[in-house]
């Protein structure tokens, strides 16, 4: 329509006389911004408490394959309580797995 076309014309207008001395201003004039470059040192090395933990890579794996996703883990003495991915809240003792109650239904595409 020519109420459209009018718009377009005003706008398109408008935007030139706005971005055009803009782009004019940013592109002749120098920045006042100069920056400098930034070297960093070594970072120092890390010794005392700061020294890398690789005990973790000495632990054993326990119940792996046997339970599917462990949640979360509560001690009560000797015993472990576990919820698992399935439903499942679990009792572990030494290396035996007790299934103390299955809360909801089983996962997709598995019997109960």
């Amino acid at each position: 329509t020519y109420s459209g076309k009018v718009f377009q014309v005003t706008l398109l207008t408008l935007g030139g006389f706005l971005l055009l001395p803009l782009l004019v201003i940013i592109l002749i004039l120098e920045s006042p911004i100069h920056p400098e470059v930034l070297s960093l040192k070594e970072p120092p090395l890390m010794k005392g408490c700061w020294e890398p933990n690789l005990k973790l890579r000495e632990a054993q794996r326990l119940y792996e394959d046997q339970i599917l996703g462990p949640e979360s883990i509560a001690n009560i003495g000797d015993v472990f309580f576990t919820g698992t991915a399935d439903g499942k809240i679990l009792k572990l003792i030494g290396r035996r797995i007790i299934t103390v109650t299955t809360l909801g239904r089983a996962p997709c595409g598995k019997n109960p």
